[in-house]
C-alpha cells in the first residue's frame, strides 16, 4: 500500500517552514475557510455579485423611486459602505482582497429585476485567482466542533510510561472519521482484512518531527506504509473545512484524496499547508505535556530517537481521565516520599559515620589514629609485651566509658619513658601528673598499691588506645 501522504515528502508538507510563516499562512487559511470579514447586507435585501479577471460587480436592489442624490458611499482599499436615504444597505470588509480605488465606482440603473445600485470594484491584483466569500451570506456555517466522545492514548518509550493524552472527537462534524478512530481505540471490530486486529494497542509511533507533528496508527506495517480502517481498507475524506491552525489538533493522514485508513497525527504547531487535504476530527483536551514529551524524542527526518509505542488506548470520560490522573499523581507522590525517606536514612547513616570519625579525631586534643590501621600495631597479627599488659589492665578497669576512676599507673607502664604523652586538662590533671612521677611510681610499686588519680580517669578509646579525660 502506498505510504500516507504525510510520508510522501511533498513540498506543501515540508517541516522546514518557520513558525512565523506558519502563523502568517495559518491566518490566511482561516480567513479563506472561515471568513469573518465580509460585506454584510441589510436584512431582507436582495444583493448579488459576480467577477471577472480584473473586476467585481455588485448589484444591490433599491426602491424604484430612489434618486441618485439619496445614495452615498465610502470605498477604501479593503472595505466598503453603501447608504440610501440615510439607511445602510451594504457595509463591511473585502477580506484578504483589496481594490484599486481609481477603478471603483457606482451607478443607479434599472435592470430586469428592478432598480439597482450597480457597484464596480477594480481588483488591486488582476489574475485568475477568484475572490471567495465576499458576502456573509456566501460563507457556509462554521463547523460543529462539539465533542461527542473522548478517547485516550497512553504512550511509552524506552521502557518508561510517558503518560496519557485525552482526545475529544468531533462526532457531529466528522461522524465517520470519529467513529473509525474510536473503534480502533477500543478494538471492538476484531480482525481486519489484513489479518491483524483493528486496534491501536501496541502500535508504534513511527514519525515525530519537532515543530510539526506526531504520527502513528500503522498497526499493520509499523512504518507508515500500512494501516486499515474499520470500513474495510480506505474511506473518503470528510469535512475538509477545519484548518490546521494550532497545536494539539487530531487529523487523518492519507496518501491522497479519499484514502483515509487508520493513520493519524497530532499537530505540534500550526500547519496551514495541510488545510483542505486532511480531515481534522478532534483535539487534545488534556495531556498536551505528554505530546511535548513525544516531541522531544523526534528528529528532523521523522524516525524517533528511541522506539515509542501506544501502550494503552480506549474510550473514557473527562471525569474518569481526571480520576486516573489524580491516582497517578498520588502514586508518584508516594514513590517520591519513599525515595526521599530512603535518601534521608542514607544521609543520616553517613552523618553518623562522619561524626564518629570526627569524635575520635577531636577527643582531648590527642592525635587521632584510625581504628584497625596497621600503623597501630608493631606487626601484623602480633602485639608487643607492653601492649598485652595494657590490654589486661584495661580489661580489669571495667568496660569502656565506665565512670569509675581507673588506675593511672597502669597506663604509665605501657609508655617507653616517664614522660607524659597527654596534654594537661586543668590543674587537677596536672596534680595527677605529679602523682604519677617516676618517684611516686616507685613508691607505689614498693607498697603494692595503686594510688587513685583525683579529678581524672582513663577512658578506653578502643583498640588498646586510652585517653586521659577530666571528670
Amino acid at each position: 500500500m502506498p505510504g500516507a501522504r504525510l510520508l510522501a515528502g511533498c513540498s506543501w508538507l515540508s517541516p522546514s517552514h518557520t513558525l512565523s510563516s506558519r502563523r502568517d499562512s495559518c491566518l490566511g487559511s482561516r480567513l479563506s475557510l472561515f471568513r469573518r470579514r465580509a460585506l454584510t447586507q441589510k436584512p431582507g435585501s436582495d444583493v448579488s455579485w459576480s467577477q471577472s479577471v480584473d473586476e467585481v460587480d455588485i448589484l444591490m436592489a433599491v426602491p424604484a423611486d430612489l434618486q441618485r442624490r439619496d445614495v452615498t458611499w465610502e470605498v477604501h482599499p479593503s472595505r466598503l459602505k453603501l447608504q440610501a436615504a440615510g439607511e445602510v444597505l451594504l457595509e463591511g470588509d473585502f477580506g484578504q482582497e483589496k481594490v484599486d480605488l481609481d477603478g471603483c465606482f457606482w451607478v443607479l440603473e434599472d435592470a430586469a429585476q428592478g432598480r439597482v445600485v450597480h457597484i464596480t470594484l477594480a481588483k488591486q491584483t488582476s489574475g485568475y485567482e477568484s475572490w471567495t466569500g465576499l458576502l456573509h451570506s456566501d460563507i457556509p456555517p462554521p463547523p460543529d466542533l462539539t465533542v461527542t466522545k473522548h478517547a485516550f492514548l497512553e504512550f511509552g518509550a524506552g521502557g518508561s510510561n510517558l503518560g496519557r493524552v485525552l482526545l475529544g472527537l468531533y462526532g457531529r462534524h466528522t461522524p465517520r472519521t470519529a467513529a473509525n478512530f474510536a473503534a480502533l481505540c477500543t478494538g471492538d471490530k476484531g480482525i481486519g482484512l489484513c489479518g491483524r486486529p483493528l486496534h491501536y494497542g501496541g502500535c508504534p509511533v513511527h514519525r515525530i518531527i519537532p515543530g510539526f507533528m506526531v504520527q502513528a496508527g500503522d498497526f499493520t506495517c509499523g512504518d507508515g506504509t500500512g494501516g486499515e480502517s474499520i470500513y474495510g481498507g480506505r474511506f473518503d475524506d470528510e469535512a475538509l473545512d477545519i484548518p490546521h491552525d494550532s497545536a494539539g489538533l487530531l487529523s487523518m493522514a492519507n496518501s491522497g484524496p479519499n484514502s483515509n485508513g487508520s493513520q493519524f497525527f497530532i499537530t505540534l504547531a500550526p500547519a496551514p499547508w495541510l488545510d483542505g487535504k486532511h480531515t481534522v476530527f478532534g483535539r487534545v483536551e488534556a495531556g498536551m505535556q505528554v505530546v511535548r514529551k513525544l516531541e522531544e524524542l523526534g528528529t528532523p527526518a521523522g524516525p524517533p530517537r528511541q522506539p515509542v509505542t501506544i501502550s494503552a488506548c480506549g474510550l473514557t470520560t473527562p471525569e474518569a481521565f481526571k480520576k486516573w490522573r489524580r491516582q497517578q499523581n498520588r502514586t508518584a507522590m508516594e514513590l517520591e516520599k519513599t525515595a526521599d525517606a530512603a535518601a534521608a536514612i542514607e544521609a543520616t547513616d553517613m552523618a553518623k559515620a562522619a561524626l564518629l570519625g570526627a569524635a575520635g579525631r577531636d577527643a582531648g586534643g590527642a592525635e587521632y589514629m584510625d581504628p584497625w590501621s596497621p600503623a597501630d600495631f608493631d606487626g601484623v597479627g602480633q602485639e608487643s609485651p607492653a601492649e598485652e599488659q595494657a590490654v589486661v589492665i584495661a580489661s580489669e578497669a571495667g568496660p569502656p566509658g565506665s565512670m569509675e576512676p581507673e588506675p593511672r599507673d597502669a597506663a604509665e607502664d605501657v609508655r617507653e619513658s616517664g614522660q607524659e604523652r597527654h596534654e594537661s586538662v586543668g590543674s587537677e590533671v596536672q596534680l595527677a601528673s605529679r602523682q604519677h612521677s617516676p618517684t611516686r611510681r616507685r613508691q607505689t610499686e614498693q607498697s603494692g598499691k595503686a594510688a587513685p588519680v583525683r579529678g581524672a580517669r582513663l577512658q578506653s578509646q578502643g583498640c588498646g588506645y586510652e585517653q586521659l579525660v577530666s571528670t
